[in-house]
């Protein structure tokens, strides 16, 4: 047997907060780093694995993708969650776990692991590793010990005291599940026949018949193991006789239930006089197994897992769409729970003052929260919208759907404005671009094309065809998009002309393979963004297509991703719950949180210096993006050096020191535009008869760079001379979109403290910058941060 390690991470969420704790409005502890939540933590279980209910009716564990989280029934809180190393989620249609009868310790099975946990600390008490996968679990009542079943037949039988193996039983075929009074396993053999094995000695005592048929049906043995009921197909339930086999009743399917899943919902109440059958988007149906009788059924489920509860007033259903309902058996309504239910797509306004959420399936609801997500407004009932985002101006809320784009007022929640397709039936696809000059760009049809819309008027102004099925890109001035298709290779249109110029995806000898996926301009217009193979990312040039650099994001695939508003950063959230900021200068990981349970399916920046996600879990989350440590060198030398982890550290701290802006004047002025005489001067001597003349000018203009760009582009339209234009063309290939030099990073990290800082002082250092020379990258990016805080 190997030796286990102890339970490498436990969380017990529901203990005392410390005083620095913050917690969310309902007062639910906040993951470190969060400092807002929307929605609710309570009866969101997420994604369902095997789930068990502890003997009392007060817990319910539920394993997710992170590990076991055990609940409280009544209020829904999230109490303790149990993370295994090397954890990775059973198969749902299995129920390998279960609490012992003292309510003490939970039997937890995946694959071939056992362990036994301590309900009160979540620690393992002991753990074992067979040589099959383990398919149940189940307990003999009146003593320690219990029995977990094998797929291959055999029963290992564990006293959860001691921790030791008592004995083995072969049952001599395959055993999905033991009685609630230990006597009987419920087998199948290789001709479908199902039967009850003695738990004790693996002898067969009976075969049921006809039930070849019942593959997919759920079984449950009553109390007293007298009865066995059985999901028929169609919804029909059947009964057998548990001593002699025979089949004593079939009966027809509830009413409404046509055609139902083959994986029906089925439970019987504590004392076993009461049937619930549920499936999916169909009333819960209950029969009164005494009487002979339908009962009066409960609301639309929306799962098919159902628990009645011990107390015989309520039952729960784990629904689909990760919330866990309680229905009330006295008056046969639903309880409500709040928060959102089925799906969280959430947004957050330029200046993350405000979030957009659009929850649930088809209708959705719309809602409006504060940054510390209390509500504003909310509007029900939409149909035909998947997502939401804004206008640049803050001023719109924006919703995509499949057939039309619609504006909302952020003061009210009324609508504005309606973008269709006059003649188009395909649906759009989910993102929306506003250029400057009051355009909107939407993709459709699987990006096969792209409509371009007057924002004041609604009305479509074009419609530009990609040439195949692909993701698609606007930059930032609105005057490109990029197509990524699926036929290996990016293609670049120019929205105002419609002319396109395909790229063959010709990698440098030694780039793994390109790979197709969701793609993005950066918002300063420096990069493209798209992946590789193994979901590394790839920057590339926005105008040509060419590979500039690449690094990695982790060790799995990443969910979502988005570039901050300056392009300094890329923040990128994972199926595993981890959300990250990485440096795009350097590819180095400067941040990362855990916080979702369940996968990040989207991440976006809320104003500056703070993250928002949105999450299966059916929550989003506000983070702060501060470091939690100083840097370990000076402000500057930090700021200002290779180490991208030391330089955002120096940002965060810059953002929060009141003596930054005097700090950085020092060592940062504002860009002096060039005389343009001297600047006229040294393009003239492009063509000077002497050689180290016009080696000079040529050398003198690239110091400049950006600052004479101006001048060498105008130049460059009307020189006639050969070598002038080519030392014009040599100079102006290095003024890139991206920021090349070192002090055009140190600079932008310096106007991302100022801007974070938001301050008076750090606003009138911006000013002076943003009075710079115009072409200048400081001047530029000093703009655009001002440009936000003004929103």
């Amino acid at each position: 047997m190997t030796r286990y390690v102890p339970i490498a991470l436990v969380l017990v969420l529901a203990a005392p907060a410390l005083a620095e704790t913050r917690t969310d409005l309902l007062g639910d502890p906040l993951p470190e780093g969060a400092v807002a939540r929307i929605g609710s933590v309570r009866y969101r279980i997420g994604k369902v694995g095997p789930y068990a209910l502890s003997p009392d009716g007060k817990t319910l564990a539920v394993e997710g993708p992170l590990g076991v989280m055990l609940w409280d029934v009544e209020t829904g809180k999230p109490q303790l969650r149990i993370s295994l190393r090397g954890h990775s989620m059973c198969d749902i249609d299995r129920t390998p776990m279960g609490f012992t009868p003292d309510g003490k310790n939970l039997v937890w099975v995946y694959g071939d692991e056992l362990r036994v946990c301590d309900v009160a600390t979540g620690r393992t008490r002991f753990g074992a590793q067979l040589p099959h996968a383990l398919v149940a679990v189940g307990f003999l009542p009146g003593t320690t010990r219990f029995a977990v079943l094998e797929s291959t037949g055999k029963v290992f039988i564990f006293d959860w005291e001691t921790g030791r193996k008592v004995s083995t039983i072969d049952a001599g075929t395959a055993v999905s599940a033991m009685s609630r009074s230990g006597r009987f396993m419920l087998g199948k053999w290789n001709n479908e026949d199902t039967g009850f094995v003695d738990a004790r000695d693996g002898r067969v005592r009976v075969r049921f018949a006809d039930t070849r048929d019942l593959s997919d049906s759920v079984y449950v043995l009553s109390p007293d193991d007298r009865r066995l009921y059985v999901t028929a197909p169609s919804g029909r339930l059947r009964t057998y006789d548990t001593e002699t086999g025979k089949k004593l009743e079939e009966l027809a399917a509830p009413p409404g239930w046509d055609q139902t899943d083959a994986r029906d919902g089925l439970a019987l109440s504590p004392d076993g006089t009461i049937a619930y059958l549920s499936t999916r988007d169909l009333p819960i149906q209950r029969r009164d197994l005494k009487a002979g009788k339908w009962l009066a059924p409960l609301p639309v489920a929306t799962g098919w897992r159902l628990i009645p509860l011990p107390d015989g007033k309520r039952v729960l259903v784990l629904g689909d769409d990760g919330v866990l309902r309680r229905y009330d058996l006295a008056t046969l309504k639903e309880i409500p729970t709040g928060g959102f239910a089925e799906h969280v797509s959430a947004c957050a306004s330029p200046d993350g003052r405000r979030i957009a959420v659009v929850s649930g399936e088809e209708p959705v609801r719309l809602d409006l929260f504060d940054a510390t997500g209390k509500s504003i407004w909310s509007v029900p009932g939409l149909a035909d919208h998947l997502r939401p985002s804004w206008s640049p101006d803050g001023r719109s809320v924006v919703l995509v759907g499949r057939r039309e784009i619609t504006l909302r007022d952020p003061a009210t929640g009324k609508l504005v404005r309606t973008l269709k397709q006059p003649d188009k039936p395909e649906s759009f696809d989910g993102t929306v671009t506003f250029t400057a000059d009051n355009r909107v760009v939407a993709p459709f049809d699987q990006g096969q094309f792209i409509a371009v819309f007057d924002a004041t008027t609604g009305k479509r102004s074009a419609v530009v065809a990609t040439g195949a099925p692909a993701s698609v890109a606007v930059s930032p001035d609105g005057r490109t998009a990029a197509a990524d298709r699926r036929d290996r290779d990016i293609t670049f249109l120019d929205l105002l002309t419609q002319k396109a110029v395909r790229l063959d995806d010709r990698e440098t000898p030694g780039c793994k393979p390109y790979k197709r996926g969701e793609i993005a301009f950066s918002p300063d217009g420096s990069y493209l963004l798209t992946w590789d193979e193994e979901w590394f990312a790839v920057l590339r040039d926005p105008n040509t297509g060419v590979r500039k650099r690449t690094f990695p994001v982790g060790q799995s695939n990443y969910e979502t991703f988005a570039f901050s508003p300056d392009g300094l950063w890329l923040a990128t959230g994972r199926p595993d719950g981890l959300v990250a900021l990485w440096d795009v200068t350097t590819g180095d990981q400067v941040w990362s949180e855990y916080g979702h349970p369940e996968a990040v399916t989207r991440v976006e920046f809320a104003g500056a210096g703070h993250l928002l996600t949105s999450s299966n879990d059916l929550t989003a989350l506000v983070w702060d993006l501060r470091s939690r440590y100083m840097p370990k060198k000076p402000l500057w030398e930090a700021l200002s050096g290779d180490n991208a982890d030391e330089a955002y550290r120096a940002v965060c701290a810059l953002a929060a020191d009141p003596q930054a802006p005097s700090i950085l004047r020092a060592r940062v002025p504002a860009a002096m535009a060039p005389p343009a005489t001297q600047v006229e001067k040294w393009i003239a001597d492009l063509a000077a008869d002497s050689y180290r003349v016009r080696e000079a000018a040529s050398v003198a203009l690239s110091v400049l760079g950006r600052r004479a760009e101006p001048h060498l582009r105008a130049a460059r339209r009307t020189a006639t001379s050969e070598e002038v234009r080519m030392r014009l063309d040599a100079i102006l290939a290095k003024l890139t979109a991206e920021r090349t030099a070192s002090p055009e990073v140190i600079h932008a990290r310096a106007v991302a403290a100022l801007e974070r800082a938001g301050t008076d002082s750090a606003r009138k250092l911006l000013a002076e910058w943003a009075a710079g020379a115009d072409a200048d990258r400081l001047t530029r990016d000093a703009k655009a941060a001002l440009a936000r805080l003004g929103r």
